[in-house]
């Protein structure tokens, strides 16, 4: 049942990340679909390359180390991750990808194992398909709570953004393309204030997933440390 718990919070908080990805650089960084594809596959290698490895390490360390490990790593790339800007360049974005497959595939292997590790050979069947449940609604769960707190996030930033655009204000005034006096002016920089507002709401996503990461490494000392036979 711990297992099942860690599995559900795993795919809530890491899945959810890779749901955001995709519109983020498609829509906000003006990313094509195969460019977003590619800036996103170092994902899929680091978790096949930490999955490769996860069971010669859990040779020489328990089980709650190494997805404590983890859950540091992908904390560690959504801290990243919140530090997003316009000008980055594409590398960040593989780099960051990268270190959270690296830690997505240090959690499932070892929590794997120790989930059934526990279980009678019997129920594996059994115990297989509520594990894989307990993922898809944990993801599901997560991805509608990123999304729902995106467009929260946008909002209130928009609304905090707007309270700067005054006539008073000197970078609004004169023949530039934000010019308010004109319908032309006031359309092109409400477009602005929403791509600024949508990128700070991103960020914002991006930093509370990574605090959820680290909020979870403590309870893994409610997971009963594996004997060896």
């Amino acid at each position: 049942m711990t297992g099942y718990c860690f599995y559900f919070v795993m795919g809530a908080v890491l899945y959810a990340t890779r749901a955001l990805l995709p519109p983020f650089l498609q829509n906000l960084m003006g990313y094509s679909v195969v460019a977003a594809g590619l800036a996103t596959a170092p994902s899929g290698a680091g978790s096949m390359l930490a999955m490769m490895f996860a069971g010669q390490l859990l040779k020489r360390f328990q089980s709650r180390v190494l997805i404590a490990a983890g859950f540091g790593i992908s904390a560690f790339s959504l801290w990243q991750m919140s530090g997003y800007t316009f000008e980055m360049s594409e590398g960040v974005v593989m780099w960051t990808g990268f270190l959270q497959g690296l830690g997505l595939g240090l959690i499932s292997v070892p929590l794997t194992t120790a989930t059934f590790s526990t279980l009678d050979p019997a129920m594996r069947g059994d115990g297989t398909s509520i594990y894989s449940l307990s993922r898809n609604i944990g993801s599901s769960i997560g991805i509608s709570f990123v999304q729902a707190e995106l467009t929260r996030n946008t909002q209130i930033a928009h609304s905090s953004l707007v309270e700067h655009v005054s006539v008073f204000n000197p970078v609004l005034q004169g023949g530039n393309a934000w010019n308010i006096e004109s319908a032309a002016g006031i359309a092109s920089l409400n477009a602005e204030v929403t791509r600024q507002a949508s990128m700070i709401g991103y960020v914002d996503n991006f930093r509370l997933l990574m605090i959820l990461a680290l909020c979870v490494v403590p309870f893994l000392l409610v997971m009963r440390s594996e004997k060896k036979r």
